[in-house]
């Protein structure tokens, strides 16, 4: 069943002059995308992120957006109308903050988290300012204790940097634990020290160079050995597609990729990895 808000993987079943059809591959739904300006083979697979237009139509994009649902993004405001604020979600469509999800003062050309939700009752997509919407699900199942993740800071404060992780939550990494420079709406490795009582998320930033490489190395096995020995992730996943996954760039993911394959840990298939059980 088709995921609206995510990337669905689905089956190119027959290429057209200027469009392709797609099928979901374990249901009978069928999408028709432009591919103008893609090439796609028949019988291949494609990464499409899925949503519905203002037409109520379901579309599948080729194009990824900046960030997915229930994820934060660092995004641009771009308009504005009786609905609300418009954001450029990085799709032919732009993301809408309805007037009662604008927490704050919001001006055209300016840059804000903005988390992306989607309404249970239409599947539509919304955006809202509510940088601690994702407490409502606390706790937390997809992250732990120290557990490797990817750090964007967002903004300075007295304390420290507050942090998006892994785009989904937001967390903070204290002054005293900073010992390089660090760029806002740039994207790092880091660890989860402690998720507290309520909710909110310590972090710190990923020791750089061999060791986490090293790392990354560990966080592709287990990767594998949770989806069954094979993963679609290989060296030509997009960069937002891995960081999604793994948490990690693309950079270090194709380093410890790479010496997993010499180590013959890995077999690397033109679509996907697979785990070499000993």
């Amino acid at each position: 069943m088709l995921k609206l808000g995510h990337i669905n993987r689905m089956l190119v079943e027959q290429v057209l002059d200027k469009s392709c059809v797609l099928k979901e591959p374990k249901s009978s739904e069928i999408l028709t995308i432009n591919q103008t300006q893609h090439s796609l083979e028949e019988n291949s697979m494609v990464d499409v992120f899925v949503y519905k237009n203002k037409e109520s139509q379901v579309i599948a994009s080729l194009d990824l957006p900046y960030a997915y649902v229930d994820e934060y993004g660092f995004l641009e405001m771009v308009g504005q109308s009786q609905k609300g604020a418009y954001f450029d979600l990085g799709l032919d469509e732009d993301l809408l903050v309805p007037h009662h999800e604008q927490h704050y003062h919001l001006e055209v050309n300016d840059i804000y988290i903005i988390r992306v939700c989607i309404d249970p009752a239409t599947g539509f997509l919304y955006g809202s300012t509510d940088q601690k919407a994702h407490l409502k699900n606390f706790p937390y199942s997809d992250i732990e204790e120290k557990h490797f993740v990817s750090l964007v800071p967002v903004e300075r404060t007295e304390l420290g940097y507050k942090v998006i992780i892994n785009q989904k939550y937001l967390g903070m990494i204290y002054h005293n634990e900073i010992f390089t420079d660090i760029q806002c709406s740039e994207t790092y490795q880091g660890v989860i020290k402690k998720i507290r009582e309520d909710g909110l998320i310590d972090a710190a930033l990923q020791k750089q160079g061999f060791s986490n490489v090293l790392q990354a190395k560990t966080i592709i096995l287990n990767h594998l050995k949770h989806n069954e020995g094979k993963s679609d992730l290989t060296d030509k996943s997009s960069s937002e597609l891995i960081r999604a996954r793994l948490g990690m760039s693309k950079k270090t993911f194709k380093n410890a990729l790479g010496m997993l394959y010499k180590e013959k840990k890995v077999k690397l298939n033109p679509n996907y990895t697979e785990l070499v059980v000993k």
